[in-house]
């Protein structure tokens, strides 16, 4: 329900709404770069297929453009009015503007000091990595060079295979198990400034692509050729709400 029985703070709320409403329109418009007479739900449906921030927030800015529509258009004078909005109703369009204009970001939410190897590193230490620390995705490097993301997944297959075979080796270099990872692409890069719905929706992504995306790798400004600031696991991302 968006409204209840009138009180005496009606129009400060209708104010805030309209006012708060006016802004996302406005920053809708910025964030597309045009200035014209487009209706706001034109504008976002355009703006939600570039923006997963709007995205996110499509159902409700719609909900909000529909009580723009009766405050403006369904009164019949600055004195007549039937309900006023919940106090709820005025916080949520405020901190939806919130959002929007300041998003969390990836860092430093997700920042901290990533486990790496070598390629020449032997797979032994790794396994003992993940048994003291639970970590199930190793960035590799050749040197400064980024060659991949070794994860549980390549690490199980290899030694599945090696099982079977009757052989296991803990000195095996990583070099021979990074080749059993199924995705060669199964990692990306993302900037430290990217919202933690870019990283939500990049996830989501692969999977509309039928492809597996283990982790996004955060850099200053999401090359591979810098120092690593932070990961994203698929597990992580289950807990952007």
């Amino acid at each position: 329900m968006l409204f209840k029985f009138k009180g005496y703070d009606f129009f400060e709320k209708l104010r805030n709404i309209l006012s708060t409403f006016n802004r996302i329109d406005k920053l809708i418009k910025e964030k597309l770069n045009k200035n014209d007479d487009k209706g706001f739900i034109e504008d976002l449906e355009e703006i939600v297929k570039v923006n997963p921030i709007f995205k996110r927030y499509k159902k409700q800015l719609k909900k909000f453009a529909k009580l723009r529509n009766v405050i403006v258009h369904d009164t019949t004078s600055p004195s007549y009015v039937i309900a006023e909005p919940h106090d709820s109703v005025v916080e949520e369009i405020q901190h939806i503007e919130n959002e929007l204009r300041n998003p969390k970001k990836v860092y430093p939410m997700f920042g901290k000091e990533v486990v790496t190897f070598q390629i020449t590193d032997k797979l032994v230490n790794v396994l003992r990595v993940i048994k003291e620390m639970d970590y199930t995705q190793f960035p590799l490097y050749d040197g400064e060079k980024f060659m991949g993301l070794l994860s549980e997944n390549g690490i199980t297959k290899w030694l599945a295979k090696n099982v079977e075979d009757g052989i296991f080796d803990g000195d095996t270099l990583l070099s021979d198990v990074i080749s059993f990872e199924e995705e060669e692409n199964n990692f990306s890069f993302i900037n430290r400034e990217a919202s933690i719905y870019e990283a939500k929706e990049a996830f989501r992504n692969y999977i509309d692509k039928g492809l597996e995306l283990d982790a996004l790798l955060i850099t200053h400004s999401g090359s591979a050729h810098e120092k690593l600031m932070g990961i994203i696991t698929r597990w992580d991302i289950i807990t952007i709400q």
